[in-house]
């Protein structure tokens, strides 16, 4: 069972817990009623029945035919479970286990929150602790008006390019962000969503719209990178339809170009690829 971890839903587990368990002797009184001789089972219909007839106070025929049919129901359920827990006491260890395991789950969502921001610390820290070249640098407008010539640090910057450098970031999750942010903007009437709608239903023949992106469903990261890994030449065309579609021929905004360079990046794809497995 999962839920969250107020105290009424605990409570619910118990209950399920303990109803779980009564079915299990339901079953196995059932199982024992199929074995055991007719006349067993006849006699311990008239012993219940009788404890039934007397409870009403002797009136059984005063009753009508619905409350007797459910009386009647009653009887062979007390049977099955009075049968059933006699099975189940005879049951080995091994075979109480099995019956009696109950798995509850609380709720996973801080859980998965921080294996998702944890791997994704992994990746980014991965690359410099093997010296391999990490994923291309996505500068914000500032930035890259202060870094246009490095893609790595040095000892040569002056303050304010380390300052600009250690601000930027870069790697899968920046990218689906970035995308998110362009494709499936929270105001529909900023990004190119609808553009972008149109132009991948024409090219794949079918609705398309891209999936949310949210910082509180880290999960959808791991979709979003599926797309773009199944898909990554029709975003990298649909990124060049819109630059090579603006009148005033200015190219690619910052936030524009930072996906198209990310989305030809090898070691952004990697991240991604590893957000898709994942997610």
């Amino acid at each position: 069972m999962n839920s969250n971890h107020a105290e009424d839903w605990k409570e619910l587990s118990k209950l399920i817990r303990e109803w779980v368990h009564l079915s299990w002797q339901t079953i196995l009184g059932e199982r024992e009623i199929e074995l055991r001789p007719p006349d067993e089972i006849a006699a311990l219909l008239v012993e219940s029945l009788s404890g039934h007839i007397a409870a009403v106070g002797g009136s059984w025929l005063a009753l009508s035919d619905i409350e007797r049919a459910e009386h009647h129901q009653q009887i062979v359920n007390e049977i099955k479970v009075s049968l059933g827990a006699a099975a189940y006491a005879a049951l080995s260890e091994v075979e109480k286990f099995k019956i009696n395991r109950f798995i509850w789950l609380g709720c996973c969502m801080h859980k998965e929150l921080n294996s998702v921001k944890g791997g994704n610390a992994a990746m980014i820290a991965w690359w410099v602790q093997n010296g391999v070249p990490g994923p291309v640098l996505l500068l914000n407008k500032f930035n890259a008006a202060n870094l246009p010539h490095i893609l790595s640090p040095s000892s040569s910057l002056t303050p304010a390019e380390k300052l600009a450098f250690n601000s930027s970031t870069c790697g899968g999750v920046k990218i689906t962000t970035l995308l998110g942010s362009e494709f499936k903007h929270k105001d529909d009437k900023k990004g190119q969503q609808a553009t972008y709608s149109y132009w991948m239903e024409e090219q794949l023949g079918h609705p398309h719209s891209f999936p949310d992106t949210s910082n509180t469903r880290f999960q959808s990261h791991g979709g979003v990178a599926t797309v773009l890994i199944i898909h990554q030449t029709l975003h990298i065309k649909f990124m060049e339809f819109v630059r090579d579609g603006k009148q005033d021929d200015s190219g690619f905004m910052n936030l524009e170009e930072n996906i198209y360079r990310g989305l030809q990046d090898p070691p952004t794809l990697t991240e991604l690829a590893i957000l898709a497995i994942y997610g």
